[in-house]
């Protein structure tokens, strides 16, 4: 299951460009099919009628990562991702929490839809100034930036990560195992993994990419 990540967000992108790469979440839902509703806790119910479940402070909200995320797990059972991860994991908690995970790169690839990607990579390549572009353009967080970048193809291993001082605030990483991990400290990235671009962006705050195993 190494490429499931990333054909997921192939199968994502596809259903995107369907619906015009639509950015506001109501819209996008409307054009879906799916409905939205409030209640106690934010959820998504499957049926006839997709429903999409909003705490009532989220509920009106045209840009919300959490309705992002509740699309996402429409999509892993759309995608039949779904029905794969629950019979093909023997660890149930294993396959819910991969779904949780799928659900959160929904976020990254609705918010930074595939044109934007592409516009990034043909300004900045393959870099951390890439992922800082994205950022800026969608108004997404960094870690969403992060696996937008990371999870673009299945063609080559990616690793990225973001800093906060001397310690690694967020990781995303396809196909390659380097020794990075949230919340580690290292004063110094680029001198310990010279194979890695590194970019300040701010004092104290950088962004490292790296393409290969």
């Amino acid at each position: 299951m190494d490429d499931l990540p990333a054909s997921y967000v192939a199968y994502v992108e596809k259903l995107h460009a369907l619906h015009d790469y639509e950015l506001n979440f109501r819209l996008l839902s409307e054009s879906l099919g799916v409905r939205i509703k409030p209640g106690l806790e934010n959820s998504f119910v499957p049926g006839p009628t997709p429903t999409i479940v909003l705490e009532p402070h989220l509920y009106g909200w045209s840009h919300s990562r959490v309705g992002l995320h509740e699309l996402g797990h429409l999509f892993i059972r759309w995608s039949g991702i779904e029905a794969q991860l629950l019979s093909e994991c023997s660890d149930k908690n294993y396959a819910l929490q991969a779904m949780e995970n799928l659900a959160h790169l929904t976020v990254a690839v609705l918010q930074i839809p595939t044109p934007l990607l592409e516009e990034a990579l043909q300004r900045h390549g393959d870099s951390p100034a890439a992922i800082l572009y994205m950022a800026k353009r969608s108004g997404a967080s960094l870690g969403s930036a992060l696996r937008r970048w990371v999870f673009q193809d299945a063609r080559e291993p990616r690793f990225a990560f973001s800093t906060a001082g001397s310690y690694i605030l967020d990781t995303a990483a396809f196909g390659t195992l380097i020794p990075i991990y949230r919340g580690a400290r290292i004063p110094e990235p680029a001198i310990e993994f010279p194979e890695i671009s590194l970019r300040t962006f701010k004092p104290g705050r950088s962004v490292g990419v790296f393409v290969g195993r």
